[in-house]
């Protein structure tokens, strides 16, 4: 019954959009806005039935409804809630019938602006409804995730392990939600081409554009943490063709948003933004036929399957009808002009415009050079870091020219002033560089292009914050809140949180370093000024998978910072092992450690990556997308109408749920890599051991002070230990040995009560010094956070060794002997 509602929805949704096209056109050749009226209508139902769809398969979905193959193959009995949710995009089906639903959403919502008294929004409602009949088509006859499994299982396979990260939990919607909102600006671009006036669209796509750019861009970068925090191969972009196909409408729709801002100040561009528009939703559809099609191999790509021809076919439509369009209304552009000078404000656009269809161009052939040359040439990241990375360099350095040459080129005092930071910040680019050590020829001129185009961005910023405060006062500039309905602000956020990320990719790729390294339990290796030290290896077994990971402590020279615990996730049902990270990150620098395998010894091997500046990707990421909603923000000035203040009360909203959404990603896809510096950590070999005194079990002052010139052997262990009560005879017999030869033990008593260790005291005979540690200042001087750990302490007071679990005694007295024979 399940299966045969939800089918019965999307045919009904279907049969609906079909009719919202026919009623669109028949209203517009019967002048009778009456089928537009009703049109509407249509698309609200379609949009409605899809929801009653997606709903069904959510409660399929909670309700472990195994009977549907889709449910089956991407869920389980034991699969955690919010992941059974996240698992309707999980597979091909499910994120086609939400993305429909999407399409017929966003068509909904651009029918609601129908009126008769202009044919441009029905005839962009009109271009949505056949990009919704597309999809719901793909969902219902070919992908359909209401299909019935051929055999009801007992329980399902689960998700794969590798899209459980948060970032892959909500990359995918975000990604759909950009796609299908560039198919509003495409629909508004071909429908001013339809009605002949190509002035009218701007205005109109202009939120829409910009919202698919912010989508696009919270789920890229979603992407780009999931891949730095579960691939375990310690980079972020690996110039995947399915990245790839995400980041190509997004640099588009960078155009496009440019260009439409040219276009509403008078300055031209018609011609370059419908083509932007059309480009941007065709590479929306490549997009969607890469991951379907098995055409191209990629780890986020779904498997070969028959949708991949419709959307090669459907993609070869929209181009070859969208052009032909534009030549046989080309009279719609009216009089088409290049910018009069190269040194102007609109020659800076048209040259950043131009730079970024190049880089989408280049990218578009490394992306398809294996399939166009049956994998006789392959484009790896080397060549996409070659030819795409001076063309990204030459874009961050005109976003810091594009502001200032119409204004310099008039050459007056006031607009040489605007030189100031740009240089200022290129000066402070160049000599941090040097400064931190980042000499490399391009490193250099890299950095010194961030720092002009940084400095360009916040001079901007602050010299139009000067005139407002000049004009009006502080107080009264304050009381407005300046920065909020000046789009211009969040354009030069943007730019600037670009050159942040631009610096965190010149010190990933230029300066990266990595170390491999094979430890056992107690051991230590330096790691480009940071030394590892390996505590323990931990094992846990969950729900559908087994937990192991290695507590590594981390030092820089002499100082603690904290313990990181690299893991490896091993899923039965998938048979696959993950390797899950562990992230210390700081301003200057990641430390980025993996395990990749361990045996029952306890033994590890572990690769331990430095990416040098990568705090600064992210946090210009973040500036980036920040940018974004202030731009979204609405405009001063805007008409204080009724309808107006709607307008701008929604946006607003939508402003502000911005901003929360970007606090929200930064709170849970980066907090648990910003470990603060804590405890005093466990002293390194080489390094003065922490002096204490305390009272043993007996009532005598034990003072480690008073041991100096002797070697002390320091045990922390446990009544309630196993491993201790076998190890602490071994050292009584040593101790009674050596005792006469200036080593002296003692054992401290981690959590435990003098009773119960006078208790084994008494039974096993021991006479060395034993203290029961009741507020742990010992042990946290030491760093102890798991017994048995044992400290050899030379004659100058320095910890010689130390051995993290048992020690056996012929290596305890090996050790002992080399101390004794310098002493």
């Amino acid at each position: 019954m399940l299966a045969e509602v939800g089918s019965i929805l999307i045919g009904l949704s279907l049969f609906s959009s079909l009719y919202a096209a026919f009623a669109l056109i028949f209203g517009l050749k019967k002048e009778d806005f009456r089928w537009q009226r009703s049109a509407r209508n249509a698309v609200y139902s379609s949009a409605g039935l899809l929801l009653l769809a997606l709903l069904l398969l959510v409660i399929a979905f909670i309700t472990d409804q195994f009977q549907l193959r889709y449910v089956a193959s991407h869920s389980s009995l034991g699969l955690p809630f919010f992941l059974k949710l996240s698992a309707l995009w999980a597979g091909q089906e499910g994120s086609l019938l939400f993305w429909a639903f999407l399409q017929a959403l966003f068509s909904a919502l651009v029918a609601r602006h129908l009126s008769a008294e202009e044919d441009l929004d029905t005839w962009a409602v009109f271009v949505m409804s056949l990009a919704t009949i597309f999809f719901i088509a793909m969902t219902l006859f070919f992908s359909n995730p209401f299909r019935l499994a051929a055999a009801v299982p007992q329980d399902g396979l689960g998700m794969n392990p590798l899209l459980r990260h948060p970032g892959m939990v909500f990359h995918p919607p975000f990604l759909y939600l950009g796609y299908v909102a560039l198919a509003i600006p495409f629909a508004y671009a071909l429908a001013s081409l339809i009605v002949g006036n190509t002035d009218l669209w701007p205005e109109k796509a202009r939120n829409w554009s910009l919202m698919a750019w912010l989508f696009l861009g919270v789920g890229l970068l979603l992407g780009m943490r999931w891949a730095y925090d579960v691939l375990g191969w310690g980079g972020y972009w690996g110039w995947d063709p399915v990245e790839n196909a995400g980041l190509m409408p997004w640099l588009t729709a960078t155009a496009l948003l440019h260009g439409l801002d040219r276009q509403s100040r008078g300055r031209g561009f018609k011609v370059w933004n419908v083509f932007s528009a059309v480009i941007s939703f065709a590479l929306v559809l490549f997009g969607t036929f890469t991951t379907r099609s098995g055409l191209i191999q990629s780890v986020h790509a779904f498997s070969e399957s028959v949708v991949g021809p419709y959307f090669l076919a459907a993609l070869a439509v929209i181009l070859v009808s969208s052009f032909a369009l534009m030549i046989v209304r080309r009279k719609a552009f009216g009089q088409v002009n290049l910018p009069d000078k190269i040194l102007s404000t609109d020659g800076a656009f048209f040259f950043a415009l131009l730079s970024l269809m190049l880089i989408t161009l280049s990218i578009l052939v490394g992306t398809l050079l294996p399939t166009l040359t049956g994998g006789t040439f392959t484009a790896p990241a080397a060549w996409f870091n070659r030819v795409v990375g001076p063309q990204l360099g030459v874009l961050v350095f005109l976003m810091g020219v594009g502001p200032l040459i119409g204004r310099l080129v008039k050459g007056s005092r006031r607009n040489l002033w605007r030189l100031a930071p740009p240089l200022i910040g290129a000066l402070a680019g160049f000599g941090a560089a040097w400064g931190w050590g980042f000499r490399l020829p391009a490193a250099l001129i890299g950095l010194t292009v961030a720092g002009f185009s940084g400095g360009a961005a916040l001079g901007e910023i602050g010299f139009d914050l000067g005139q407002r405060i000049k004009q009006s006062g502080w107080p009264g500039a304050l009381g407005r809140l300046p920065i909020f309905g000046r789009h211009g602000y969040g354009a030069h956020l943007i730019h600037l949180g670009v050159v942040l990320m631009a610096v965190g990719v010149i010190g990933t790729q230029l300066y990266g370093y990595e170390q491999q390294a094979t430890l056992a339990p107690g051991e230590s290796v330096p790691v480009s000024g940071y030394t590892l030290l390996y505590e323990d290896l931990v094992q846990e077994s969950s729900e559908d998978h087994l937990d192991t990971w290695a507590s590594i402590a981390v030092y820089q020279g002499a100082d603690y910072l904290t313990i990181l615990k690299p893991q490896l996730n091993y899923y039965p049902g998938y048979d696959q092992t993950m390797a899950s990270p562990a992230i210390h990150s700081s301003l200057r620098e990641d430390l980025y450690l993996v395990l990749f395998s361990w045996d029952p010894s306890g033994q590890i091997s572990l690769s331990a990556m430095i990416n040098p500046l990568s705090g600064f990707l992210w946090a210009g990421g973040m500036v980036v997308l920040l940018g974004g909603v202030l731009a979204w923000w609405p405009r001063a000035g805007q008409e204080d109408e009724a309808s107006g203040r709607r307008q701008n009360a929604g946006a607003q909203v939508g402003a502000i749920i911005g901003l929360v959404l970007v606090a929200v990603i930064i709170a849970v896809l980066w907090g648990n890599s910003i470990n603060p510096s804590g405890g005093a950590g466990r002293p390194l070999p080489g390094e003065l051991a922490p002096t204490f005194s305390a009272s043993d079990i007996n009532g005598d002052e034990f003072r480690l002070q008073d041991f100096r010139g002797g070697i002390v052997v320091l045990n922390f262990w446990a009544t309630w230990c196993p491993q201790c009560e076998d190890e602490i005879p071994a050292f009584e017999s040593v101790w009674r040995d050596l005792s006469d030869e200036g080593v002296q033990f003692v054992g401290v008593a981690m959590n435990d009560t003098a009773a119960a260790v006078s208790a084994v005291a008494e039974d096993q005979a021991i006479t060395f010094p034993l203290i029961v540690e009741g507020e742990g200042r010992i042990t946290s001087a030491y760093g102890v956070t798991a017994v048995p750990e044992t400290f050899i302490i030379d004659p100058e007071g320095n910890v010689a060794y130390i051995h993290i679990g048992m020690v056996d005694p012929e290596t305890l007295l090996s050790e002992l002997a080399e101390l004794m024979k310098v002493d």
